[in-house]
C-alpha cells in the first residue's frame, strides 16, 4: 500500500495498472466464477476510467487481457479432464472458417498497415472466446439468476451517476481530466432551435455506449419482474427500471 500511494502521487499509473493486472491474473486462476462479475463491473467503468487516466493508453487493453485470462484459466481446467473448453455446437465450424478468412485478412495488402487488421481481429475474434466462458459459467439456472440480479443491482449506481452528470453538467466532467474533453465534445452542443443540449456518458467512454447499457438492462428488469423467482426483490427491481 505504501508502495502504490507513491506510484498515485508521482501519477506513475503504469506501474499501478501492471500491479492491477498481476493480481487480476492470480484471481482469475483460482477464483475464475468469481471474477466474471469483477470483469463485468470492470467492463462497465472501463470507460470512466480510459478518459480519467487518458495518459495511460494501456488501460484499453486491460479488458483484453481479463478475457485472455478467464479463457486461459477455462482451458487449463478443462483440458486435463479431457473436456475441450469450447462445448461442441452447430456453430463452430462456420465459425471457425469465419476466423481463418478474418486472418487472412490481417495480411491483406490494401489495408493501411497490418495494425488495422490486428484491431480488427481483436474486436472479431477474441471477445469470441467469451461465449465459452459463459457457457461453463452459466452452469445453472440459479447461478444465471444471480449474475443478472447482480447486474441490476450496479446499474443503479450507474443510472444515478449518470443524473448527477447531467446536473452538474460537462464542465464537471472536464474538470476531473482533460480526458473526458472529446466525450464531452459529442456528448452536447446547440440545437437546431438554439437550445443547449447534453447528453450524459455517466462511466461509459461515449454517450451511445451509456444509451444501449439502459436499454439492455430496462429489458433485463422487466424480464425478472415477470419471474417468480424474484417475487421478493420487485420492489427494487421496479425502482432499478425506473
Amino acid at each position: 500500500v505504501w508502495g502504490l500511494s507513491g506510484q498515485v502521487a508521482r501519477a506513475s499509473y503504469r506501474n499501478i495498472l501492471i500491479a492491477v493486472v498481476l493480481v487480476q491474473m492470480l484471481w482469475v486462476f483460482f477464483r475464475w466464477r468469481a471474477s466474471v462479475y469483477a470483469f463485468m463491473v470492470y467492463v462497465i467503468v472501463e470507460g470512466f476510467l480510459v478518459n480519467y487516466f487518458y495518459t495511460v493508453p494501456e488501460l484499453n487493453l486491460m479488458k483484453d487481457v481479463y478475457v485472455a485470462s478467464l479463457f486461459g484459466v477455462l482451458t487449463v481446467t478443462t483440458v486435463p479432464r479431457g473436456i475441450f473448453p469450447i462445448p461442441r455446437t452447430s456453430w463452430i465450424l462456420p465459425f471457425g472458417l469465419f476466423g481463418l478468412v478474418y486472418t487472412a485478412q490481417v495480411f491483406n495488402p490494401y489495408l493501411p498497415n497490418i495494425l488495422v487488421g490486428l484491431i480488427g481481429l481483436r474486436v472479431s475474434l477474441l471477445y469470441a472466446l467469451l461465449m465459452p466462458v459463459g457457457y461453463w459459467f452459466f452452469d445453472s439456472r440459479e447461478r444465471s439468476t444471480r449474475f443478472f440480479v447482480f447486474l441490476t443491482l450496479i446499474s443503479i449506481p450507474v443510472a444515478g451517476f449518470g443524473i448527477f452528470q447531467y446536473f452538474a453538467g460537462p464542465g464537471w466532467l472536464t474538470s476531473l481530466s482533460p480526458g473526458f474533453s472529446r466525450a464531452v465534445f459529442y456528448a452536447s452542443g446547440t440545437g437546431s432551435g438554439g437550445g443547449y443540449y447534453f447528453r450524459t456518458i455517466s462511466t461509459f467512454v461515449q454517450t451511445g455506449g451509456f444509451s444501449i447499457y439502459l436499454c439492455f438492462m430496462m429489458l433485463v428488469a422487466v424480464a425478472q419482474l415477470n419471474m417468480a423467482s424474484l417475487r421478493k426483490e420487485r420492489w427494487w427491481i421496479i425502482a432499478a427500471f425506473g
